[in-house]
């Protein structure tokens, strides 16, 4: 058999040629023509900040890509918000050049989420010429910090000073401003020994209103008072020795996505001596460890929000306080289930599209896509883990776009998406007819040859090139042959 094989050989698409089999009955002709163009595509879309402030200075960065050895000059990239043409690039990559980085400057004046995309201008490959993402601006966070000492919250107040989005207020222990209480966002028990009656009712309401409540306990924490309140059982630390360094964090969590710019090792850990502990069985949202394995500090749900529970106080039993990982962590304990660190952009074809909503239930979820030419409405797999929908879109001839997320049957869009094709789908980069030859150089039923030189070749003037030639096989048979004949006849004669 002879088979011929014309493409251009993308990388991406012949990953792998197993389908070239090594044996002398077939012959296998490969003709690379019609070599792919530069292309310049979007890779990803990230921000300078994880809060995104209204009426501020914003910073977007978008990461490009070219593949093929040719430069290219004056390309346009665009930034549109909400249908806007907000900021233009204009960007140029030489031939030695693959990747670059531009940022555009942004500002919205009201709260909310928003639909953005960023656009190139490039002739040869228009499917890949947009990359859609949504964001959304930071509402206002009420932080509350409740202690017996009121100087407690001093390293609080330091932090949250220095993000316009927090509005954190002090309160005494015995001074508490219930109105001011049942507004919080988030609320932080610091070193507070007892946990009243009235407390644990206001603490409930808030955790039906998605706030969190942040507990730093003390030594002489009453066990007993907090017991009933959490989810599981909390005990005094009998065996506190020297403080010692924390494992570094639990980084495939969902809850450390966005904190860390760089991942600190186990050397630059912050150290702790624990003074409450709990059962470390209780895994599934245990997000730091002492060295010895025993919790530092968990994530527990609780109506619509959450109670987080550290081991220590962050000053006389460990040194958090003055530890790079102090910052990121209150940033993320106040923000979590109120304010988006990272905006909705996904590949199709990823595996899981999660999205955090605030009424799931057991509702079946759909996405609608629309624009001025068509209507995609369908429903993908799905699955639901706490308040998190895991959505997984396999099919691969969904158009790029922006897609609605709602209730089947409703019209209310819960949420918006951007999808975008994937990066691999954008590599144009081509084998070239020196790569072939080196990867079949040890394979004789497989040449290479241009396209120009396949047109001019005829089966009838060069016909080795597609079948075997059998005449020197007959020869030397005839030969044998002939060799056997005469010893035959001579022993026939004796």
């Amino acid at each position: 058999k002879v088979f011929f094989l014309l493409s251009d050989f993308q990388k991406n698409t012949f990953q792998k040629f197993d389908f070239i089999q090594k044996d002398s009955l077939n012959k296998y002709f490969l003709i690379p023509f019609n070599q792919p163009t530069p292309n310049l595509f979007l890779d990803s879309v990230w921000f300078k900040d994880p809060f995104i402030y209204p009426r501020q200075i914003n910073t977007c960065f978008v990461r490009l890509n070219k593949t093929g050895d040719e430069a290219l000059k004056q390309q346009y990239v665009r930034l549109f918000i909400d249908n806007k043409q907000i900021a233009t690039q204009q960007v140029s990559l030489n031939s030695k050049v693959q990747q670059s980085v531009i940022a555009f400057n942004f500002s919205v004046n009201k709260r909310g989420r928003f639909q953005a995309k960023v656009t190139t201008q490039d002739p040869y490959h228009i499917f890949d010429n947009s990359f859609f993402f949504t964001f959304e601006v930071a509402p206002t966070i009420e932080v509350v910090h409740i202690s017996k000492d009121i100087r407690l919250a001093r390293p609080f107040e330091k932090v949250f000073a220095t993000s316009p989005i927090f509005n954190f207020t002090a309160m005494p222990y015995d001074q508490i401003n219930y109105q001011k209480l049942q507004n919080a966002d988030a609320i932080i028990l610091n070193q507070v020994q007892d946990l009243s009656v009235s407390l644990r009712k206001i603490l409930d309401n808030s955790l039906e209103k998605k706030s969190n409540v942040f507990i730093i306990p003390s030594q002489d924490l009453n066990i007993a008072s907090y017991q009933n309140w959490i989810p599981f059982r909390i005990s005094k630390n009998k065996q506190m020795q020297n403080k010692v360094p924390l494992f570094i964090p639990n980084y495939p969590h969902p809850f450390f996505n966005g904190i860390f710019e760089k991942k600190p090792n186990a050397q630059s850990m912050p150290k702790a001596r624990a003074v409450i502990t709990w059962n470390s069985n209780y895994r599934r949202d245990l997000l730091l460890l002492e060295a010895f394995k025993t919790p530092f500090l968990s994530r527990v749900p609780k109506n619509k929000g959450y109670i987080f529970l550290m081991a220590s106080d962050i000053q006389k039993n460990s040194n958090l306080e003055y530890h790079a990982l102090f910052l990121p962590l209150l940033y993320k304990i106040a923000t979590f289930n109120h304010a988006s660190q990272s905006s909705y952009a996904s590949f199709l074809g990823d595996d899981v599209i999660s999205l955090y909503l605030d009424s799931l239930g057991r509702n079946i979820f759909e996405l609608i896509y629309r624009d001025t030419l068509e209507k995609i409405q369908f429903i993908p797999d799905q699955r639901f883990i706490n308040r998190r929908l895991d959505l997984m879109i396999s099919d691969p001839k969904l158009p790029s776009g922006f897609y609605g997320v709602r209730h089947t049957g409703k019209t209310l869009i819960l949420e918006t998406i951007g999808l975008n094709y994937p990066t691999t789908e954008s590599r144009t980069d081509a084998y070239s007819m020196e790569e072939l030859k080196e990867i079949f150089s040890n394979q004789n039923n497989v040449r290479v040859m241009n396209y120009t030189e396949f047109t001019n070749v005829s089966p009838s003037e060069d016909s080795s090139l597609f079948y075997t030639p059998l005449w020197k096989y007959f020869i030397v048979l005839a030969i044998l042959s002939a060799i056997s004949e005469s010893v035959l006849v001579r022993f026939m004669r004796n």
